[in-house]
């Protein structure tokens, strides 16, 4: 079976060590504002869209090229981007450069839209039916768990920042003391998030010192007017030279496919006006070798072609395509590490979370935990995100602002010696004037 690869979810964890059996909420995000359509179609927004679409690009490329030995594989961008957002709200110094270089985005960019983008993403309409079926349904969820010892260290204003601008709530609990309960506070809370969805151990370490998490729940339906959804084909067709099956049959959509020398691409519309693009490789092509940034982002930047005025037509197309179910579970670490050029992130001397945390050690990201889950049939679309990075406490001290400087001590001429103990009690004394030729 050819490998697919999506977009869906994703969770923070930064590490250290400490103690409490439940979740004591710190700070509540407040209340998601209505959409403001005259910021959506700004150009200012729009330039972020841009920027965030070419981060998302290329997370589905690189988790792809990873990860594309395994049948099949979805990532969420959007949940990334979320957690990596806040990342870099708590980043300072060298560390916050890397990341807002990483993304395309300025500090305030990421402070001005990143809000924006969470009340446009979260939503539901229903249907018109006598049960009033949810149609669309969509909704994040950003927070932030602190080990209970981390408490003195935490910065009030970073505390603010994550509430006013990322709606995320606070949360204190035990990692140290009752890991195995502060997983289960955290495992109920996604579940929660995601209609259960996603709901398992994530197996968050003791060391940890406090974790960014983001979770992502969509579902969305094909068409409002059919609630039983898509037809099937009264054929079978092979799929992947392994399989036979029906296909769903879409609407049609205003456009041709778009062509290419080793692929062909075109979409289909959710009621909420979500589209699902398909990548499909040419008969001499494998999806491995066509599934990369460049084809990616022409596909989704593509304005497909609608009309030829000088031949008088209009162009309609519907995509015909099996229900498909994703599933993936991963560890980030490597691929942020291999493909962008954040060092300091890692690196227990160099990583500065200054904006949320100052203590006698310093935190650094150890690991980026991704789970995501799409289903596609008849009926439309179900997907859910976790994104999790685990940073730990550094044992080592806090950078020093001092330069070393080294210098060379020469004896060469008589001199005299002290030997002491530990307490600098002398033990021998004495007067060097002829020295043992080496």
């Amino acid at each position: 079976m050819k490998k697919i690869l999506t977009l869906l979810l994703s969770v923070l964890v930064l590490s250290s060590c400490n103690n409490t059996s439940a979740k004591v909420t710190l700070k509540e995000a407040p209340n998601r504002q209505e959409v403001n359509y005259k910021i959506i179609e700004s150009k200012g927004y729009q330039n972020f869209l841009n920027k965030l679409k070419e981060f998302s690009t290329s997370i589905s490329a690189n988790y792809y090229k990873h990860f594309k030995d395994e049948e099949n594989i979805v990532v969420s961008p959007l949940s990334i981007y979320m957690a990596i957002a806040m990342t870099t709200s708590c980043s300072d110094g060298q560390t916050n450069k890397e990341l807002t270089n990483m993304l395309g985005l300025t500090n305030e960019q990421i402070f001005q839209y990143t809000k924006i983008l969470y009340d446009y993403e979260t939503k539901i309409e229903y249907g018109e039916d006598e049960n009033k079926t949810i149609l669309t349904e969509g909704f994040l969820t950003n927070s932030i768990w602190f080990d209970e010892r981390m408490n003195k260290g935490l910065i009030d204003s970073g505390l603010e920042t994550l509430a006013n601008d990322f709606y995320a709530s606070s949360f204190e609990v035990d990692f140290d003391g009752q890991n195995k309960k502060a997983n289960k506070l955290i495992q109920d809370y996604v579940a929660e998030n995601t209609k259960n969805k996603i709901n398992q151990n994530f197996n968050i370490p003791t060391a940890t010192a406090l974790a960014l998490m983001n979770t992502y729940y969509l579902k969305d339906s094909w068409n409002g007017y059919d609630i039983e959804g898509l037809s099937l084909t009264d054929k079978e067709y092979e799929f992947n030279n392994k399989t036979s099956t029906k296909l769903l049959k879409g609407t049609y959509q205003r456009g041709k496919c778009l062509q290419e020398e080793d692929y062909q691409s075109f979409y289909i519309k959710t009621i909420s006006n979500n589209k699902l693009y398909f990548i499909v490789p040419n008969e001499d092509k494998d999806i491995s070798e066509v599934f990369n940034y460049e084809n990616i982002l022409k596909t989704i930047s593509y304005q497909y072609v609608t009309s030829d005025k000088t031949l008088q037509e209009r162009y309609y197309t519907r995509c015909l395509f099996p229900s498909f179910s994703l599933s993936s579970d991963k560890h980030l670490k490597t691929i942020f590490m291999d493909e962008y050029n954040i060092p300091s992130l890692f690196s227990p001397r160099e990583c500065n979370l200054e904006k949320i945390y100052k203590g006698e050690n310093n935190l650094y990201v150890d690991d980026i935990i991704h789970v995501a889950k799409l289903d596609v049939d008849k009926k439309g679309l179900e997907g859910a995100a976790v994104t999790i990075v685990t940073t730990v406490e550094s044992t080592a001290p806090m950078p020093d602002p001092m330069k070393d400087i080294y210098y060379d001590f020469y004896v060469t001429k008589a001199f005299g010696v002290v030997l002491t103990d530990g307490y600098n009690v002398p033990l021998f004394s004495g007067v060097v004037n002829n020295v043992v030729i080496n």
